[in-house]
């Protein structure tokens, strides 16, 4: 059993609760007329055991709660709010602008949606704090020559298996797919065989072919893969508000977002909001020091730990020439397969 003094331990809380919380009085104007500051406010007693929640319930309900509080933290009736209460990089209102937008251009405005909100709805919107993360965050990879890709398509009887046929589709025959509609070709990969396979949902008995390609030219990727990981507490060393409270919790929700697996039957109104900001990623959003982006990388929704990338470029994307300038990829050959178990999870809804 481990014991420490009082004041040692309450030292360590108010470090802890430093680091998320600040004095109102220091941060945020008080309306006289109102009543009251202009955010919530909390006490000491409400951050501890109601925010962070670090007593166990047979405390709070003893009667040695107010005395332990006392001894800890000394509560002075301070009033506070969490840190730096007048920016907005990520958070809640992040969240709730991405989903008006998705409801937006499925609903309401469509080709002209991005003038809308850059310009008169949302001053502070998601673009413009994806902009931000990306940038402070590194959001992005580089892919080297060498690095390989892997496209799989279902295999027909008398299909010739080359370059042609196995790199981004011509425009005629495109289908809307996540991030991008009908009518603009993109290529489709992933970085291993089985998440290829996996993204073009077969059955058992289906034959298929995964074509193997190398970048060949420096590709410049959005990494919108990345785990973030778990929550970090306000008591360790490791805490940093602004990730921990900003940009955790919108990406998190952003990349799960476009993520998600969405059934065929659904998918023209909801690959829309993705469609949509991928087109912005493509002509706007460049981190510095780079002169474009040239695809993006997600989790894939159908493989455990794969991902997928999608690179903003129609046939024209690869060859099977060698050293070929101009292009990203050079196909390098296939592997047929036949499809003998898929593998299903499932949960009751109500």
């Amino acid at each position: 059993m481990y014991i420490a003094d009082t004041s040692f331990v309450g030292r360590f809380i108010i470090n802890g609760v430093n680091r998320k919380y600040e004095d109102a009085a220091e941060s945020t104007p008080y309306e006289s007329r109102e009543g009251g500051y202009q955010f919530p406010t909390m006490d000491i007693d409400n951050i501890l055991i109601d925010e962070e929640q670090i007593f166990s319930e047979t405390l709070i309900q003893s009667n040695k709660m107010d005395e332990l509080l006392n001894d800890l933290v000394h509560p002075d009736g301070t009033a506070f709010v969490l840190k730096h209460p007048f920016s907005s990089i990520g958070g809640l209102d992040e969240i709730e602008n991405w989903e008006e937008f998705g409801h937006l251009i499925k609903t309401t405005q469509r080709f002209t949606a991005f003038e809308k909100i850059l310009h008169k709805k949302f001053p502070n919107s998601f673009v413009n704090v994806l902009k931000k993360l990306i940038r402070e965050e590194e959001l992005f990879q580089i892919f080297k020559d060498g690095d390989k890709i892997y496209r799989a398509r279902s295999f027909e009887n008398g299909m010739t298996i080359n370059n042609q046929s196995m790199t981004s589709p011509p425009v005629q025959k495109t289908k809307n797919n996540r991030m991008s509609p009908a009518g603009i070709s993109f290529f489709y990969g992933a970085f291993d065989e089985q998440t290829a396979i996996a993204e073009i949902r077969p059955a058992i008995g289906d034959k298929i072919v995964v074509a193997e390609f190398s970048v060949c030219n420096d590709l410049f990727v959005l990494d919108l893969s990345e785990d973030l990981g778990a929550a970090i507490s306000i008591f360790s060393d490791n805490y940093y508000f602004n990730l921990e409270e900003s940009i955790k919790p919108f990406l998190k929700h952003f990349i799960s977002d476009i993520a998600k697996p969405i059934h065929y039957s659904d998918a023209v109104l909801e690959y829309l909001p993705t469609q949509a900001v991928t087109e912005y990623f493509r002509y706007h959003l460049f981190p510095d020091g780079l002169a474009r982006i040239d695809g993006l990388m997600f989790k894939s929704s159908l493989s455990p730990q794969g991902i997928n990338i999608v690179i903003f470029k129609g046939p024209e994307v690869s060859t099977p020439v060698e050293n070929h300038m101009g292009v990203f990829l050079q196909y390098e050959g296939y592997k047929k397969y036949l499809v003998t178990k898929v593998n299903h999870s499932f949960e009751l809804i109500e």
